[in-house]
C-alpha cells in the first residue's frame, strides 16, 4: 500500500513539475510568468488551489453596442446650386460623393464640423426661405454633434484595435509611445470648442493608434495577473507560519525562484499600462459629456477595463491583489528569517488639480519590490 501511495505521489508531482516547466516554456508575457509562479507554490506544497476566472466578459462592446445613431440632415439639390458661391457649397458636394457616402467615423466628425464652421458666412447671403431651411438643417447637426464625436472616438478602426484582446500572447506590450496620442486626443476632447482643426488633429491622434501594441492584451493580463495573486495570497493566509518547516522553506524557494525573476515585467507593465488608463479615462469622459447618456454596455467596460478609480476595474483590483500578495508573503519569509520586516505601501490615491483630469497613474511599483532581502537559487 505505501509503494502505491508512494508511486501515485510522485506521479502527481512529476505532472505538477511538468506543468511548472511547459508553463515557464510559454511565458512570453507577466501573466504567464505569474500563473508559472502560482504552479511552483503547488508543487512545492503538494497541492491544488486553482483560480477561478471572472465569467464576465472583458471584450470591447460590438460596434452596434457602441454607436450611436446619427441623421443625414443633406442639403437638397435646389439649395445646393445656391450655395454654389461658397464653401459650403464644395462640403455639400464632397458629402455627396461617392466616397463623401462612406466617410469614415473621424472623418464624418471633420465634416460636420467644417459644415458649422462655414455656415455662417453662408447662410447670411440666402434669402429668407432658402436661409430658414438651411438654419433647421444646421440646427439638428449642432444637435447630434456629440454623438459625432462619440462615434469618432469608440467606433473608429484604429481604437477598436487598441483594445482588442484576441492578439496573439506573443504580441509585443505596450511601448509608451500610444501615451502621446492619448494624451493630445484627451487634450483635444476636453476642449469646450471643436473646429476642423481640432477634428484633424483628433483623426491623426486616433490613427496613430493603428500600429500601437493592443491595450487590451495588456489589460487582460492585469486581470490574469491580479487572479493568480489573489489566489496565492489566499492560500498563503491559511499557511501556519510559526516555523519555517519544510513546507514554508519550498514556498521561500518557490517565492525566490518564480516570483522574483517576474517582478520586472510586472513594474514594466504597470508604468505602460497606468498612463495610458489616465488618458483614456479621461477621453471617455470627455466623449460622454458631449451625451445625455452614454451607450449601457461602453459605460460597463469604461467602468470594469478603463476607469483607473472604479474599485471593481482592472486596475484598482490589480493594485489591491499586489499589496494583499506582499502582506501575505511577510510571516512565512520572517519565519524562514528572509527578511526583518516588511510593510506593504498602499496604492496612492490618484493625483489631481482642481479643475482638472486625473494626471497619469502611479505605478505599483512598490508593492512589487522584492520581498527578500538577498534572493538565493
Amino acid at each position: 500500500m505505501r509503494s502505491r501511495y508512494a508511486l501515485r505521489c510522485a506521479a502527481r508531482g512529476g505532472l505538477a513539475l511538468l506543468l511548472v516547466w511547459t508553463t515557464a516554456c510559454r511565458a512570453a508575457g507577466p501573466a504567464q510568468r505569474i500563473e508559472a509562479y502560482h504552479a511552483a507554490l503547488e508543487v512545492a506544497l503538494g497541492e491544488t488551489f486553482s483560480a477561478q476566472p471572472s465569467s464576465e466578459a472583458t471584450h470591447l462592446p460590438s460596434r452596434r453596442d457602441r454607436a450611436l445613431g446619427t441623421a443625414d440632415h443633406r442639403i437638397g439639390a435646389f439649395d445646393f446650386l445656391a450655395l454654389q458661391g461658397c464653401s459650403l457649397g464644395r462640403l455639400a458636394g464632397e458629402r455627396n460623393s461617392q466616397l463623401g457616402r462612406v466617410q469614415g467615423p473621424t472623418q464624418r466628425l471633420r465634416y460636420e464640423l467644417s459644415v458649422l464652421d462655414t455656415a455662417r458666412a453662408c447662410v447670411d447671403a440666402l434669402e429668407t426661405e432658402r436661409r430658414a431651411r438651411l438654419e433647421a438643417v444646421l440646427h439638428a447637426k449642432r444637435t447630434e454633434m456629440g454623438r459625432h464625436v462619440w462615434n469618432a472616438v469608440w467606433t473608429s478602426e484604429p481604437m477598436e484595435r487598441y483594445l482588442a484582446i484576441g492578439a496573439s500572447p506573443t504580441a509585443d506590450a505596450p511601448d509608451g509611445t500610444a501615451h502621446l496620442s492619448l494624451a493630445v486626443a484627451a487634450r483635444v476632447l476636453e476642449a469646450e470648442r471643436l473646429d476642423p482643426e481640432a477634428g484633424r488633429e483628433l483623426e491623426l491622434a486616433l490613427g496613430d493608434l493603428r500600429d500601437e501594441p493592443p491595450l487590451g492584451l495588456a489589460l487582460r493580463q492585469l486581470e490574469r495577473i491580479a487572479l493568480s495573486l489573489e489566489t496565492v495570497s489566499a492560500r498563503l493566509e491559511r499557511q501556519p507560519a510559526d516555523a519555517c518547516g519544510t513546507d514554508n522553506a519550498r514556498l521561500a524557494r518557490a517565492f525566490d525562484q518564480h516570483y522574483l525573476p517576474a517582478q520586472a515585467a510586472i513594474v514594466e507593465l504597470d508604468r505602460d499600462v497606468g498612463p495610458a488608463l489616465g488618458h483614456l479615462d479621461a477621453i471617455y469622459r470627455a466623449s460622454a459629456g458631449r451625451l445625455d447618456q452614454a451607450p449601457e454596455a461602453m459605460a460597463r467596460y469604461h467602468a470594469r477595463m478603463l476607469s483607473p478609480t472604479d474599485e471593481a476595474g482592472v486596475w484598482q483590483r490589480h493594485r489591491r491583489a499586489s499589496v494583499r500578495h506582499a502582506r501575505a508573503w511577510e510571516p512565512v519569509l520572517r519565519a524562514c528569517d528572509r527578511l526583518p520586516s516588511v510593510e506593504a505601501e498602499r496604492p496612492q490615491p490618484l493625483a489631481t488639480v482642481e479643475g482638472e483630469r486625473p494626471q497619469p497613474l502611479p505605478t505599483v511599483e512598490a508593492s512589487h519590490q522584492p520581498l527578500a532581502a538577498e534572493a538565493t537559487g
